[in-house]
């Protein structure tokens, strides 16, 4: 891969974790329950034998939270409140409540009430990382996890997360970095392999992706995503014919399962390679049909037109990206600076490199349209 396309390929992982924050709710993938099994009964009758014990009330009302029975832990966590003022327990336990009751202000209340009383409490350090990542903020929701996984290093699931909101704000080798630790943590989890191996991809890491992808589809044998990812791990490992061929496969593999704007773009690159510019063609404006803001497929759309002696479809494409790299330009000077990349580490280019990197991929498009010119 050349230092332009690695650079182009990097500005593509940026748009993954828009498309995952959103099924973050709480608690429905938050590993609260601790593994071990309990006796809800016994947790209940416990709470009522005792009900100046603090823990026993703690136990039963957080039990309630994550069997969905707000209401009725209300009443449970108030008394432990009562008997133990400066407990963050309780205060953590009703802020996850009134976050699943969509009271997000007072879940926000009551979790910083909880912080106050210990910043270490892990309940509401998750909670709250997830309710800024639920509401667009990123970066305190970043600081959340980071906070979380320095106290609870061993938690895939806060790893993944954090990995995942990193690149959301372009930390893109940190990003690798927490996937990473959340793939060794809990292997068979997809999202994260899947992710791992996006990352490596764009990293050119290209071996580290082939086993990312190859465990996630161990487990999902037709997820599109990782079969699209895969296709793309072999393009870049062997072109040659043969290599070429393997990789298309794949990519038929990941269009069958789902005709997603990802495999169509993948396959058309293979066809790109392949010197099939019609099929190419008819891929990349396939998944702009599906995903009309993903910038690359434009570069690549455009290349292909001029290539294929078409300058002025190759121009309206050139000027679509224009468009839209503007519009990502201004996102990330909302974003701000951002924070250095881990010592060992290549820096990363800034926003603006990374667009200069495709423009200057779309000038030789445009010196090759005029080039056709009639």
């Amino acid at each position: 891969m050349t230092n332009a396309a690695s650079k182009r390929a990097w500005i593509i992982a940026a748009g993954i974790s828009a498309a995952v924050i959103g099924w973050w709710i709480w608690p429905g993938r938050s590993r609260i329950v601790s593994g071990v099994a309990v006796d809800a009964a016994d947790i209940e009758r416990r709470a009522r034998e005792h009900p100046d014990s603090v823990d026993a009330q703690v136990a039963f009302g957080s039990w309630l939270v994550q069997a969905n029975r707000t209401e009725e832990a209300a009443p449970v966590l108030e008394q432990a409140s009562r008997l133990a003022p400066g407990d963050a327990r309780p205060y953590a336990w009703q802020g996850v409540a009134a976050i699943a009751q969509h009271r997000y202000g007072d879940g926000r209340q009551l979790l910083g009430e909880a912080l106050r009383r210990d910043n270490t409490n892990t309940t509401a350090l998750r909670a709250l990382a997830n309710l800024d990542a639920q509401q667009r903020r990123l970066r305190p929701a970043i600081r959340g996890f980071e906070r979380f996984v320095k106290i609870q290093p061993n938690d895939a699931d806060a790893w993944q997360r954090l990995g995942l909101l990193l690149i959301g704000v372009r930390e893109n080798y940190r990003s690798f970095d927490a996937l990473s630790h959340a793939a060794a943590l809990d292997p068979r989890d997809v999202m994260t392999q899947r992710s791992l191996g996006n990352m490596a991809l764009y990293a050119n890491r290209l071996e580290t992706a082939r086993a990312a992808f190859t465990a996630a589809l161990a487990i999902e044998p037709r997820d599109p995503q990782s079969l699209a990812g895969l296709a793309a791990v072999m393009m870049r490992l062997d072109s040659s014919p043969a290599g070429l061929a393997v990789a298309e496969r794949e990519a038929d593999a990941a269009v069958s399962a789902a005709r997603s704007a990802m495999a169509l773009r993948t396959r058309g690159e293979i066809y790109v390679m392949q010197r099939r510019l019609p099929e190419a063609i008819q891929d990349f404006n396939e998944s702009i049909a599906l995903e009309p803001n993903h910038r690359n497929t434009y570069v690549m759309l455009s290349q292909s037109y001029a290539s294929a002696g078409k300058p002025d479809l190759a121009r309206m494409a050139s000027a679509r990206f224009e468009q839209l790299t503007d519009r990502q330009l201004e996102r990330d000077r909302k974003l701000g600076p951002r924070t250095a990349s881990k010592k060992g580490h290549k820096e990363l280019v800034s926003p603006s490199e990374q667009s200069g990197a495709q423009r200057n991929e779309l000038r030789q498009s445009k010196v090759t349209t005029e080039r056709l010119r009639p």
